[in-house]
């Protein structure tokens, strides 16, 4: 019975030890649903599957204008692609964060520089890339600077 137990013990963290480095830092998944224009679910090897927050930004919420606009700009950017991440820790709601290369392309990036998403101030390094993206968004007018004055999603969910 305790034999038993013991190998019962060590075939879940055996289990446990393999989901966790199939999803390792530069393991290659595919990219198999888009949820919002900063959150993907990435399938890795064998059934394990992973929903990544893009790490450094905030795209609009569903119900904000340009939400539904931001994920199917995620979803054509890496909707059935093979994607890679650089873990960067969890979320505010714990969930993996990190930076998203979709078929070669940095994904956190590429929405920022679409207009698609903003930088977040409160994680992003202020020397950050993604600053100079946004700017040039802006400048330009794309996206979501298309609007007069675009409201950020975590002052959104305050006004909600």
């Amino acid at each position: 019975m305790i034999r038993q137990s013991v190998v019962s013990t060590a075939g879940l963290l055996l289990v446990c030890v393999c989901a966790l480095s199939a999803r390792a830092e530069g393991d290659a998944g595919r990219v198999v649903n888009v949820s919002a224009g900063d959150t993907l679910t990435i399938q890795f090897a064998g059934r394990l599957r992973a929903t990544v927050r893009l790490a450094d930004i905030a795209a609009p919420r569903k119900d904000q204008p340009y939400g539904s606009q931001s994920r199917r700009s995620l979803a054509e950017l890496c909707g059935g692609k093979t994607a890679t991440v650089e873990e960067q820790g969890a979320d505010a709601e714990g969930q993996l964060a990190g930076r998203v290369m979709c078929a070669g392309i940095n994904a956190n990036g590429e929405q920022v520089r679409r207009g698609m998403a903003w930088v977040d101030r409160r994680h992003a390094a202020p020397s950050s890339a993604l600053f100079r993206l946004e700017a040039d968004a802006r400048e330009h007018r794309r996206g979501l600077w298309r609007r007069r004055r675009p409201v950020a999603p975590w002052v959104w969910h305050k006004r909600r």
